[in-house]
């Protein structure tokens, strides 16, 4: 794990830089700075329109583990795999999440038109083991992730070996950057919080990402969604 930092960007994390399969995860702590981070917050969590979704498993309904909003440039919902019911409905990007965009594409020199944007209000709420390898996003996604409202343990682990893995803690105001083939090679996820899992401590995760309008024909074939 290596860290850098100077006088014109956020302190840059190394968490994973495996070059055999070209897969790479940065930290950027102080992405956003502690106070817009804070109104950031709290104008999200009281104006997004955060619900649960369902999928079905062996006959049965399941609700998500968490509550979600899906924003995009294009009118297309979010359906996960073909197990997800109804999907997510699509909803125009807001004043402060494009402000959060812009702020990440200017460091990354990348350009996203779509966010899965994700509320864990208990330490029981949580993301399993999963991949962000939607085959609308073509190959070599880059995943951009801010964290904002309370700390939470983010984990990785190579598909290889799912034996071993390692973890950091995500902070209010924190971008984490996944990129190159680490979709296809790591899984990653939010494991449930146990000093708080019956107490309210929301953290709100934004994950931008680009999709390939010549791919959406692609959307919800990945055959299985439960995280």
């Amino acid at each position: 794990m290596t860290t850098t930092k100077n006088n014109h960007s956020p302190s840059e994390t190394i968490l994973l830089d495996d070059k055999s399969c070209d897969s790479k995860c940065i930290l950027y702590e102080n992405f956003i700075d502690e106070k817009m981070s804070a109104e950031l917050f709290t104008n999200l969590l009281t104006t997004l329109p955060f619900e649960w979704t369902h999928y079905t498993v062996d006959g049965n309904t399941i609700k998500s583990p968490r509550r979600m909003v899906w924003m995009t440039t294009f009118n297309e919902p979010y359906k996960f795999s073909s197990n997800h019911d109804c999907g997510l409905p699509p909803h125009d990007f807001t004043k402060e999440v494009l402000q959060i965009k812009k702020k990440i594409e200017y460091l990354l020199h990348s350009e996203f038109n779509a966010v899965l944007v994700n509320l864990y209000m208990t330490g029981d709420e949580y993301s399993d083991w999963h991949s962000d390898d939607d085959p609308w996003m073509g190959s070599f996604p880059t995943i951009a992730s801010v964290t904002l409202g309370a700390k939470r343990s983010f984990c990785i682990r190579s598909k290889r070996d799912s034996s071993y893995s390692q973890g950091t803690v995500l902070s209010p105001g924190s971008l984490l950057v996944m990129s190159g083939n680490m979709q296809d090679n790591y899984q990653h996820s939010l494991p449930v919080d146990e000093t708080n899992r019956h107490t309210a401590n929301p953290r709100i995760n934004l994950t931008f990402r680009y999709i390939k309008k010549e791919l959406l024909h692609l959307e919800n074939s990945k055959p299985y969604w439960n995280s």
